[in-house]
């Protein structure tokens, strides 16, 4: 019995000793037009935001594009109190939205 008790000790130290293992994110090939604009920070902030926040209530079915600069100046504050976003947040999310609709 103490030698069973010994193996599982010895397994569980090796175990917790080990090197955890990352996981690795392999991202998809960006068109190079889109990666201009994605380079200031905080348009590219905006993206991540738009694609982990926004998406998740409206299955992807919003795109930026099928409404004008006005109607997101009408939809935005509403969505912006839903998500819980901050001021940095909120000025990303609109940076984003901007460049979209000036680059579409």
């Amino acid at each position: 019995m103490k030698y069973l008790i010994t193996i599982f000790a010895g397994v569980v130290i090796f175990y917790s000793c080990s090197p955890q293992l990352a996981e690795v994110i392999v991202s998809e090939e960006m068109p190079v037009e889109e990666l201009v604009g994605l380079n200031n920070p905080q348009i590219a902030a905006g993206k991540v935001i738009w694609e982990n926040d926004c998406t998740v209530c409206h299955y992807e079915q919003k795109i930026i594009t099928n409404y004008t600069k006005d109607q997101w100046r009408g939809i935005l504050p509403g969505m912006i109190v839903n998500a819980k976003l901050n001021v940095e947040r909120e000025s990303q999310i609109r940076s984003y939205i901007n460049w979209v609709l000036n680059n579409q």
